[in-house]
């Protein structure tokens, strides 16, 4: 990777979070919440385990079609060194999309009747053994 392509990874990267940020304090959510609901257009930002998760949705033909950008938390001033993810998806009321890290965290965001709101949970993955018989 060429040092310029590095630079517009690190400053997209760095605009992400930037981002999170402004958009965090207009959500109604707050970084130790658990659990959030937001409305079509709303921003969430969110960390889940060492990802972390921005995004809104918006309604159409009645379902949440998702858009998050997803990335590396940042730790102190250090960039994270991986460019960020969009992911685009379109989520029937009722329905649910999840987003899963290594470290056993889940994002799960649920499209709620008539597209009105949706609610973004982050969960604790537990590894369950069922023994063969």
């Amino acid at each position: 990777m060429s040092n310029s392509s590095r630079s517009i990874v690190a400053a997209a990267a760095l605009g992400l979070v930037v981002a999170g940020s402004v958009i965090q304090g207009a959500s109604s959510a707050a970084a130790d919440e658990r659990t959030v609901t937001f409305k079509a257009l709303a921003g969430i930002s969110l960390d889940v385990g060492s990802k972390r998760v921005v995004g809104f949705y918006e309604v159409d033909a009645g379902n949440c079609v998702l858009t998050l950008m997803i990335a590396d938390a940042m730790v102190g001033d250090d960039v994270p060194e991986f460019a960020p993810v969009r992911l685009h998806q379109s989520v029937a009321p009722g329905d649910a999309a999840a987003v899963d890290t290594p470290e056993g965290k889940s994002l799960q965001l649920v499209c709620k009747p008539n597209a009105r709101e949706m609610t973004a949970r982050v969960l604790d993955i537990v590894a369950i053994y069922k023994p063969a018989r």
